[in-house]
């Protein structure tokens, strides 16, 4: 099977700040920039198959699939961006984390 994440939240304070310490820095700081929009959700619904849109995914999860595969893998997208729509449209969220923090002497 295909899988693709489709604008999946990935993260939260607690998670970017456990990371940071796992990589071994402390006296971490986050300040968390909430950011977003409302998207289309007919804009999103192109083609992805080769040419079209895989959200930040590399390499191309698309290459080499036979046209069976695509079609399956278009109607499970557009079934996603159905399921996540509301009246707005699809919420692209884009929140940022900056993380300061230093590494152990």
């Amino acid at each position: 099977g295909v899988h693709f994440t489709i604008m999946e939240f990935s993260a939260n304070e607690h998670k970017v700040k456990q990371l940071t310490s796992l990589a071994g820095f402390e006296n971490i700081t986050i300040h968390v920039l909430e950011r977003g929009r409302w998207m289309n959700a007919e804009d999103l619904k192109g083609p992805i198959g080769p040419g079209g849109y895989t959200p930040g995914q590399y390499p191309d999860p698309r290459l080499g699939l036979s046209k069976e595969v695509l079609l399956a893998a278009q109607k499970n997208y557009e079934s996603e961006i159905d399921k996540r729509t509301t009246d707005k449209g699809v919420w692209h969220d884009m929140t940022c984390y900056f993380v300061c923090a230093q590494k152990p002497k």
